[in-house]
């Protein structure tokens, strides 16, 4: 289960299912959006409100998130939710006879812990974390199991008592095809990419977050030649902006595409939000990121822990984005130093651990 079909956690369970599937094909697997199956209205209104909000005004995501005192108060209505929910949790897991509930975000999570709670405690619950720190709306004692991506995680889950042995550290999920090794000319001319000038790749999600537009009018304004991959996603305002634009530089625009792990083979660096999918992939694709202004909570925290492995720097505002990617194109040892402490950190197989957990429980 999921929530939201173009989001990281979504991104997550399509790459467990697809593992399952290829360690073994009989299993019924079921990919959905727990909060919108439950909740449909629901579900769109609260949507609504958290991109406004993380667009708007950030700060306010700041102050609600992994609050206690907030937490606290969230709790009584959670499990209120939870409680009205209950009945369709039930209908969903009895009727596919399911043996095994895989969560990559904490509201289904906690859905299908009071499932187990009060209706039934045969189905195994496995809580897929897909930030490198996770918060306190993940703990729930039903969890057999937590898959978790970083000891950061593992530590955080330890100190919130649950049991070592519930914990597996095998990386954020992500699909096995970044896992393979393609050859980047090749990979470049079949995307009709030259590798005459440095490949910059900006993405900004799925939906296409961040100030892309402001930092490319900056680049313009710079000494830097280079060649640019922007990822728009679903934004279609910045598809189109990008796309009628004339920029110094070769640009080439993309909206939603599914080969993002080719893009990344020809890339140089990364400059991103630092979703916890996004930033496994170019982990397992050795690509060095900067990260360009975080927004708080999950992504600040993702970002933490990025720069205290040495794999990506952090720019805090336009101007500051475009002076760390002149001293990284110019820094050719950073960069290699970068990458070498990415294959430390780079946990490629764990869509197939997972696949390989839930198929032995």
């Amino acid at each position: 289960m999921y929530i939201t079909n173009v989001s990281g956690h979504h991104s997550a369970t399509l790459a467990i299912e697809r593992a399952i599937k290829a360690c073994n094909p009989h299993p019924n697997v079921l990919n959905i959006d727990g909060f919108g199956y439950a909740n449909p209205i629901m579900e769109k209104v609260i949507h609504a409100i958290y991109m406004g909000v993380i667009n708007k005004i950030p700060s306010i995501w700041d102050f609600l998130y992994d609050n206690p005192k907030v937490a606290k108060n969230l709790s009584n209505i959670g499990r209120s939710v939870f409680r009205k929910n209950r009945g369709k949790i039930k209908k969903l897991i009895e009727s596919g006879n399911c043996k095994v509930a895989i969560c990559s975000q904490a509201f289904p999570c906690g859905m299908v812990a009071d499932y187990k709670r009060y209706c039934s405690n045969d189905v195994k619950l496995i809580a897929v974390v897909t930030d490198y720190v996770p918060h306190s709306y993940w703990i729930y004692d039903e969890v057999d199991f937590y898959i978790v991506g970083s000891e950061e995680s593992k530590k955080f889950l330890l100190n919130k008592g649950v049991k070592e042995e519930k914990i597996k550290l095998f990386g954020i999920p992500i699909d096995a095809k970044f896992s393979k090794r393609l050859n980047k000319e090749e990979t470049a001319k079949e995307l009709n990419i030259t590798l005459d000038e440095p490949v910059i790749l900006i993405m900004g999600g799925g939906r296409g977050i961040g100030p892309i537009g402001k930092f490319m009018r900056a680049l313009d304004k710079s000494e830097i030649n280079s060649q640019l991959l922007i990822i728009a996603g679903i934004n279609n305002k910045l598809y189109s902006y990008l796309k009628n634009t004339k920029f110094r530089n070769k640009t080439y625009v993309y909206d939603y595409v599914d080969y993002v792990d080719k893009l990344m083979t020809v890339a140089d660096i990364l400059i991103t939000k630092p979703g916890g999918v996004t930033t496994a992939e170019a982990l397992t694709k050795n690509l060095p990121m900067l990260i360009l202004q975080p927004l708080p909570g999950q992504e600040q925290n993702n970002t933490n822990f990025l720069l205290s492995q040495g794999v990506a720097l952090k720019a805090d505002d336009i101007d500051d984005s475009i002076a760390k990617l002149i001293f990284l194109l110019k820094d050719k040892e950073r960069l290699n130093a970068i990458r070498e402490k990415i294959a430390i950190v780079s946990k490629p197989l764990s869509s197939v651990k997972i696949a390989e957990l839930a198929l032995s429980l």
